[in-house]
């Protein structure tokens, strides 16, 4: 099971050696809840309310210290407001009142066991996977151990584990390769030569034809000519892939610019590079 890991989101799949019913009650009942995760409280409703406390300390079965840098931690309690409640299959609560996006938890019948997906959208950066990410990363290794009835002797090594997953998850996922698509943007009145100048003296292959552009067979990738009216001068535009746009433009500190055109069933943004070359970073179709 692959996790999918972006700045805005991720979502992290896990199976576990036990019923739905079981799995259902390491997330509802607070005492079971407090062996992998967080508890306190709780209203469990649609519009209700679920409570957590920090208490890490009781997640490692070993006498393990809390770092320095979680201690100041340690004891607060707060509630998040439950948006859907769907026992024994799905919650959806918020993270921060909100302000940390929401987080899904969907359980599906998987053979003899259960499939768990997690799901925290709405993240604000990278520093919000980091942190979330690598906390989910953990507790759910750590409720995959209870579930098997296996111990937990360092829940803090888990939690390391899981920092240095979402770190390697992001810097592959914001890595850019080469698309498939080039696309030179000619003004109205050079058009027909342009076109005619690639098929008949260069020779490359027609591949497709639209009203306002014409794509030729270039190598591994389509070579575009689109008729541009109402533009003085030549432009080219390079297609960009990363598994994560939105992290790819922040770590290439390129302006965002979607106002150039619509993207319509893409997921990407439009940015240039420093001499203002015009490229479009999506998510491979498919």
């Amino acid at each position: 099971m692959a996790d999918h890991i972006s700045t805005s989101q991720l979502v992290l799949e896990r199976h576990l050696d036990a019923p739905i019913e079981r799995v259902w009650q390491f997330i509802v009942d607070p005492d079971l809840r407090a062996r992998w995760f967080m508890a306190a409280p709780d209203d469990l409703r649609p519009e209700g309310i679920i409570g957590f406390t920090m208490d890490h300390d009781r997640l490692s079965d070993q006498s393990v210290p809390t770092p320095l840098q979680y201690r100041a931690f340690v004891g607060q309690s707060w509630t998040e407001r439950i948006l859907a409640f769907e026992p024994p299959c799905r919650i959806l609560l918020t993270w921060e009142n909100g302000e940390a996006g929401e987080v899904e938890i969907r359980l599906f019948a998987d053979d003899e066991g259960t499939r768990l997906v997690l799901t925290h959208s709405r993240l604000r950066g990278r520093e919000d996977v980091l942190n979330f990410g690598g906390g989910w990363h953990s507790h759910l290794a750590a409720l995959t151990l209870r579930i098997a009835g296996e111990s937990v002797p360092n829940f803090w090594a888990l939690v390391s584990d899981g920092q240095r997953a979402m770190t390697n998850a992001l810097d592959s996922g914001q890595k850019v390769t080469p698309g498939r698509n080039i696309a030179i943007k000619v003004p109205l009145y050079r058009w027909d030569e342009t076109v005619a100048f690639y098929r008949d003296r260069v020779g490359l292959e027609v591949v497709r034809e639209l009203e306002a552009s014409i794509g030729f067979r270039f190598g591994d990738m389509t070579l575009w000519i689109d008729r541009v009216p109402h533009q003085s001068q030549v432009d080219i535009w390079l297609e960009l892939f990363s598994d994560d746009p939105d992290g790819s433009i922040a770590a290439l500190a390129s302006p965002r610019r979607d106002e150039l055109e619509p993207l319509d069933d893409v997921t990407g943004h439009w940015t240039s590079d420093p001499a203002g070359t015009v490229l479009l970073v999506r998510r491979p179709a498919g």
